[in-house]
């Protein structure tokens, strides 16, 4: 639901796809997680003008988090997420009618 209503480019099938990902990255483990966290964490710091403060309220405790949580914790995360499956219906927003107004245009 927040990849919908952050980002620029708000796609239903790119946040599946992020779902999708976010999904391979616990199953593969607790270092791949952690590596992928740290390689988006020095993309902020070095690109942001705020990338500090972004690493400070997002990554730097979700690290920290995922050093001490079980591996068998992320494999269970995972399996939820993927049997969450979101449609448009249950994310709590009318998107097939804003989809119709964008298509009205």
């Amino acid at each position: 639901r927040r990849s919908l209503c952050y980002p620029l480019l708000r796609h239903w099938l790119l946040s599946l796809r992020a779902l999708d990902d976010v999904c391979c990255l616990l199953r593969l483990g607790k270092v791949a997680t952690i590596r992928a966290l740290l390689a988006a964490r020095k993309l902020l710091q070095g690109g942001a003008e705020y990338g500090y403060l972004l690493n400070r309220a997002w990554l730097d405790d979700t690290v920290i988090w995922l050093q001490r949580v079980p591996a068998r914790r992320l494999v269970r995360l995972a399996a939820a997420l993927e049997a969450a499956a979101p449609s448009k219906p249950t994310v709590g927003w009318p998107l097939e009618q804003y989809e119709a107004l964008a298509l009205e245009d």
